[in-house]
């Protein structure tokens, strides 16, 4: 009798299961991906009236967009939509495209320069609520007037605008560190945080010089069509949702030095009569906080390793006393990048992108809780010492410049 009841407990327990699965089978509302409009990236403006507008490229997923070996088809479109909303305009492109609007493949969300300045927290709010959204997508802002134009810009070797922009954000950093690539995510934690104020990255869309024939102008006297490129470099700093201003490229490495987000980049130093190279191998930054009475002060200090990988000028750097000399001018020079930074986000954006509060808060909680509330004031105003520290820790193989004249004795 035992055996037969636990024999029909197990078949019961089979059958509920079975049950169970099969009504898990699926998303309720899975769509085949043949009906649906994937969009790779989005740009959300604004127009004088005060309409959304919104630009998404869409990529074809369905079997006619596949290669000849069927692979993943390459074709894209873009299509524009106007609405009272960024979700409403989102909505309208039903009005032109004919599949259900998918956004959980995008790999970018670019903002305009107009929208930037206006406010961006309706946009992130949709962003955060919608099904149809990703929080993984990368934010950007697009300097300029026309946005647009971004989708007539060659994307290099790239597919989609969304693919050029991923594969940038995987191998720029590495190279330069004169930009940014954060997420929507990245850019929500920040905006929540008491003592960091987000950041976003910054492109431009500018024309080409030459034509890609390698011909003259681009819309010159010929009647070409301009060609235009995408530059990835800088960054766009907020405060409280709004556009505070930009930071160029330079500034943006100092930010990246900050911040502990530098790699592997090369930074070129003048010296003697000539020019000394430096990669930059392991740098890291140490913050210290402090208030004295109503004086807040913060230190910030940068220990960084490097290599010299060329020198032009007439002197001999495996000597000791040159390397050091050598070090000197790279301290002076990365300090003063990094102490220009900080002060126009003081003076000028009154905006603590760098997240020194967060340091405030850890190192000085009790001073916090009056700070806290004002804390980007108090950062406007406070008293920031920088000092870098840097180590060549190799010369390269050569230990002369490679035209090195030794002086008549």
């Amino acid at each position: 009798m035992m055996r037969g009841a636990a024999s029909i407990k197990k078949t019961v327990s089979i059958v509920l299961c079975a049950f169970i699965i099969s009504t898990l089978s699926g998303c309720w509302s899975r769509i085949e991906p043949k009906y649906l409009a994937i969009f790779n990236s989005i740009i959300y403006d604004i127009d004088e009236e005060g309409k959304y507008i919104i630009y998404a490229e869409f990529i074809d997923a369905s079997p006619s967009g596949a290669g000849e070996e069927g692979e993943k088809g390459t074709s894209s479109l873009v299509v524009d939509a106007k609405g009272d909303s960024p979700r409403e305009a989102l909505s309208d492109v039903s009005l032109t495209i004919e599949r259900s609007v998918f956004g959980g493949d995008s790999k970018i969300r670019f903002f305009s320069e107009r929208l930037a300045k206006k406010d961006i927290t309706d946009t992130i709010d949709y962003v955060l609520r919608s099904r149809v959204t990703d929080e993984t997508a990368m934010i950007s802002v697009i300097k300029g007037e026309e946005p647009q134009k971004i989708y007539k810009a060659s994307v290099g070797l790239s597919d989609t605008l969304g693919n050029y922009m991923e594969t940038m954000s995987n191998f720029q950093p590495k190279a330069s560190s004169k930009a940014v690539f954060l997420t929507t995510l990245d850019f929500v934690r920040d905006f929540y945080s008491d003592g960091k104020q987000p950041v976003a990255g910054l492109v431009e869309v500018v024309e080409n010089e030459f034509n890609s024939s390698g011909g003259g102008d681009s819309g010159g006297e010929s009647g070409e069509e301009k060609e235009y490129k995408i530059i990835c470099e800088g960054l766009a700093a907020f405060k409280d949702g709004v556009l505070a201003g930009y930071f160029n490229g330079q500034e943006a490495r100092a930010y990246n030095f900050i911040t502990n987000q530098v790699r592997n980049i090369h930074i070129t130093v003048p010296s003697e009569d000539g020019d000394t190279v430096f990669n930059i191998s392991k740098s890291r930054c140490s913050i210290k906080t402090s208030k004295e009475d109503e004086s807040i002060k913060i230190d910030v200090k940068l220990k960084i390793d490097s290599r010299i990988v060329s020198e032009s000028s007439n002197i001999e750097i495996s000597q000791p006393e040159t390397l050091e000399k050598l070090e000197e001018l790279f301290n002076e020079k990365l300090k003063n990048e990094i102490t220009g930074a900080i002060t126009r986000a003081q003076k000028e954006f009154e905006s603590d992108i760098f997240g020194f509060g967060e340091h405030m808060h850890d190192q000085n909680p009790i001073e916090w809780r009056e700070l806290r509330d004002k804390w980007d004031e108090s950062f406007s105003d406070a008293q920031v010492k920088v000092s870098v520290e840097s180590s060549v820790v190799r010369s390269g193989e050569l230990k002369r410049p490679f035209l090195y004249e030794e002086e008549d004795k």
